[in-house]
């Protein structure tokens, strides 16, 4: 596999966890670094890792994985995004909403946006070829591009104040809705 492959598929790999990101900065007053570092550690570690287990599982359970993989993720990025969508609407909360940068719903959401790497894994696997190279860019990558998310998110969340829920809400929605098809 050549470099310009491998950057390639990183890159597409880790566009909707760059979007998950951001939606993670739009929920935050100011993007600090230290939550960018988080939600790079636990996207790229995902994105990384899954290549690996999709390696390990290789063909024997393909098609099971192949068939529910896409409709784990959206259900996991819908109702996470329908409950962002409900609290803005109904006002439930005063307070600035939180940022899921911290426990197991960032995990949550490392591991939805990550199943597709699963597949890569699992196709890599059966073309015999190497992994190790591959899933460490695609982790290096998947971190880089979720810094960037969560920064860029964090600006724009600045300027929209209080609707920064219920867009991030939406965003988790049509990325789930994206997966499927």
């Amino acid at each position: 596999m050549s470099i310009y492959y491998l950057i390639l598929l990183a890159i597409a790999l880790s566009a909707d966890s760059f979007a998950v990101a951001t939606t993670e900065g739009l929920l935050l007053k100011k993007a600090k670094h230290l939550h960018s570092f988080r939600v790079a550690v636990v996207f790229g570690v995902c994105q990384g890792v899954m290549p690996l287990l999709g390696w390990l599982i290789g063909h024997t359970i393909y098609d099971l994985i192949d068939t529910w993989a896409d409709w784990v993720a959206f259900l996991i990025l819908a109702l996470i995004g329908a409950k962002m969508i409900f609290n803005s609407i109904c006002n439930e909360r005063l307070a600035r909403p939180r940022s899921h940068s911290l426990g197991w719903k960032l995990w949550t959401l490392g591991i939805a946006v990550s199943l597709d790497a699963l597949g890569v894994g699992i196709s890599m696997a059966m073309q015999g070829m190497s992994l190790w190279t591959p899933a460490l860019v695609i982790g290096l990558v998947t971190a880089a591009t979720c810094i960037a998310g969560v920064q860029m998110g964090g600006r724009i969340g600045r300027r929209m104040g209080e609707k920064a829920e219920l867009v991030g809400g939406v965003i988790l929605v049509m990325i789930g809705i994206i997966l499927l098809f």
